[in-house]
């Protein structure tokens, strides 16, 4: 048994989303199947509108995708009332994550630490923070860990109010 499924947290499904696609086109693949991603406000900032030549990037696909599970979780924190609408939502992100996280392609996991992650260490709310990294898969986890260790190291925030 590992330490995350000892802590009571809902271990990740395989299969919620399909396989991504590897290096580029991850943009539309998130689109395609994080329900909302493209009419969200991370979406919006981070690719500018509809400025058709971001939309090869990984690094900026993994950027709104961090930003839009970050937005969802704050405000689950907030009003925990829409947790029920919002969780096939982020179990589907969080799938994508581990996913891209158990990658060979040092392209992928850069883009996922320097895109995704980066903007989850950069949470102000330590609620919301200690839910997404109890939240993240066993290899998403790790890979946050070793990153964070080596980039900037942070205290663990408080054990989750919520669970996701």
């Amino acid at each position: 048994m590992t330490e995350r499924e000892n802590t009571g947290c809902r271990k990740i499904q395989p299969g919620i989303a399909p396989r991504p696609p590897g290096r580029h086109g991850l943009v539309q693949y998130m689109v395609d199947n994080v329900k909302g991603l493209k009419e969200s406000e991370a979406y919006e900032i981070t690719f500018f509108g509809d400025h058709t030549e971001f939309l090869e990037s990984d690094y900026l696909a993994c950027c709104a995708l961090g930003e839009y599970v970050l937005s969802m979780v704050d405000g689950v924190v907030d009003d925990p009332v829409g947790l029920e609408d919002i969780k096939p939502v982020l179990d589907v992100a969080f799938d994508i994550l581990e996913q891209l996280s158990a990658s060979d392609d040092d392209w992928i996991i850069a883009a996922v630490t320097s895109g995704a992650f980066d903007e989850i260490a950069i949470c102000e709310n330590d609620e919301t923070f200690a839910a997404i990294l109890h939240r993240l898969g066993p290899k998403s986890r790790e890979l946050y860990d070793d990153w964070t260790h080596r980039m900037f190291p942070r205290e663990p925030g408080a054990v989750p109010g919520i669970v996701l």
